[in-house]
């Protein structure tokens, strides 16, 4: 028996399916079908009836599918244990969401030398979905996403910085308005299925807007180098805006207040996390303060 293979089949159980489970866990879905199988040949019993598609738990699968999660609950706190009075000694695993990446992480890597040399930490990047679904299921400490309602309820959520978002559009259009440009121009859309693409679509939406799409991109850089080249318009974080743009786009706000998206700290929502999750909220706005008095 292994502690992946526990973590599979709770998986399983939350999310209802094979394909999700192996998803969630950026698994092959016949990885996740063999170590159900190794399972089912460790205990002697099914676990699942293939008859019924999705196969569903047996009694004896329910059941085990109960206690894994209690044991993943305990191996999940004992790095909270390990470490003690000091929640940043040993090895801290933090997921950052991919369009803010660039700009967080040299700040944030510096003040942890800064305050904590003897921390290490592992980042992975990705979708604000799929590292809130690590962070819930014990596979990141922590993370670092776009604040959005559907976040995991199991989660301990905690704004860290607003960022405004814009539409930004060929310098040509500068005379006219953001709602104007997004009426009229072609739009080059990111990527709808991260947060920050959630917040867009929802501002959209509520505003009666519907852009002419000319593609979708799952990169700020390339949205901003299309804009750049006359290619149509687009919304998207202003630090990004002005970070690829420099001073070849146009940026106009949308309305008062400003749409904004929250980026925000998550951890797991139990006491063990909390240490944890104090010590890196302070961190991340240290180092955001410190990159403050540098521009």
């Amino acid at each position: 028996m292994s502690i992946r293979a526990l973590r599979t089949l709770a998986a399983i159980e939350e999310l209802g399916s094979f394909q999700r489970a192996a998803t969630r866990l950026n698994m092959t879905l016949s990885a996740v079908s063999m170590q159900v199988r190794q399972l089912e040949a460790e205990y002697g019993f099914r676990l699942f009836d293939r008859n019924f598609r999705p196969p569903r738990f047996t009694g004896e699968g329910a059941t085990l599918a109960a206690r894994a999660r209690e044991v993943l609950a305990l191996y999940d706190d004992l790095p909270a244990i390990a470490r003690g009075v000091s929640p940043m000694i040993g090895e801290v695993s933090l997921g950052v969401v991919a369009s803010a990446s660039v700009r967080l992480l040299p700040g944030l890597l510096a003040t942890l030398l800064a305050y904590h040399p003897q921390a290490r930490l592992r980042v992975e990047t990705g979708l604000s979905a799929f590292l809130a679904g690590k962070v819930a299921t014990g596979l990141l400490d922590a993370a670092i996403v776009t604040r959005t309602p559907d976040l995991d309820a199991r989660l301990q959520v905690e704004t860290v910085v607003l960022e405004k978002l814009v539409v930004a559009a060929p310098r040509s259009r500068r005379r006219q308005t953001g709602v104007d440009l997004l009426r009229r121009e072609r739009y080059i859309r990111f990527q709808p299925d991260t947060g920050v693409g959630k917040v867009i679509d929802r501002f959209l939406e509520r505003t009666g807007i519907v852009p002419r799409d000319l593609v979708v991109l799952d990169s700020i850089e390339a949205v901003i180098e299309c804009v750049c080249h006359g290619l149509g318009v687009t919304i998207v974080p202003e630090p990004d805006a002005r970070r690829y743009g420099r001073d070849r786009v146009a940026l106009m706000e949308l309305g008062r207040p400003p749409l904004t998206r929250a980026l925000a700290l998550i951890t797991r929502n139990k006491p063990s996390a909390k240490p944890l999750h104090d010590s890196l909220l302070a961190l991340i706005r240290a180092s955001l303060v410190d990159a403050g008095r540098r521009r």
